[in-house]
């Protein structure tokens, strides 16, 4: 999957978690610490980067206590970017 101009400056952590979420669609943040064996402020650190970047979608359950991570498709970040620009 191609990535755009904002993730060439990443941190290493944050490559790793972008990497590993490439591999993996559907990760928990525990599975995201347990697959890159990175600390969990370094893990939350780079799934909010990549939130900010618009590559992942975070998905919470109602609980609030389990949230999902997946990287988004280049037509999904597309489709949003020409969305904020009508709004």
């Amino acid at each position: 999957m191609e990535r755009p101009d904002c993730a060439q400056d990443f941190a290493p952590h944050t490559e790793i978690v972008y990497e590993k979420l490439a591999e993996q669609p559907f990760m928990t943040q525990d599975d995201l610490i347990e697959g890159t064996h990175l600390p969990f402020l370094a893990v939350r650190d780079a799934t909010e980067t990549l939130k900010e970047c618009n590559l992942i979608e975070e998905i919470i359950y109602s609980h609030g206590k389990l949230r999902l991570y997946r990287l988004k498709s280049s037509d999904e970040r597309a489709r949003e970017e020409r969305q904020a620009s009508v709004a």
